[in-house]
């Protein structure tokens, strides 16, 4: 699921699920780019630069045994999809209120759409 926060100006992926059956085949990069084109004609027509974002569990802080998906799989396939991770905190991005959850077992990342 892909959503807009309008308070934020962001973009967010809060949902990506793929049966393990069906992964590595491209679906997860259609869904991103085919969930993201409204707001990228907005961001055209609007004149902003669009930023869409996601957490995802940090390798470093969960164990793989706690999650549906091993959290370094999950990054590996978040960067094929086009996604970093944001380090510096005075990259773009949106404000604590815009998270999806808040927690210590996360990393955010932002996709590069263009």
């Amino acid at each position: 699921m892909i959503e807009w926060d309008p308070n934020s100006e962001f973009g967010r992926v809060s949902y990506l699920v793929i049966d393990s059956a069906f992964r590595r085949q491209g679906i997860a990069r259609v869904l991103i780019w085919r969930g993201t084109e409204f707001l990228r004609e907005y961001a055209k027509v609007s004149g902003t630069e669009l930023k869409v974002f996601a957490e995802i569990t940090d390798p470093e802080k969960r164990d793989s045994d706690q999650d549906s998906m091993p959290p370094k799989s999950r990054v590996e396939a978040f960067k094929r999809l086009g996604a970093k991770q944001v380090t510096n905190q005075n990259d773009p991005q949106p404000s604590s209120e815009a998270s999806i959850t808040s927690g210590d077992n996360l990393m955010r990342v932002v996709f590069d759409l263009d």
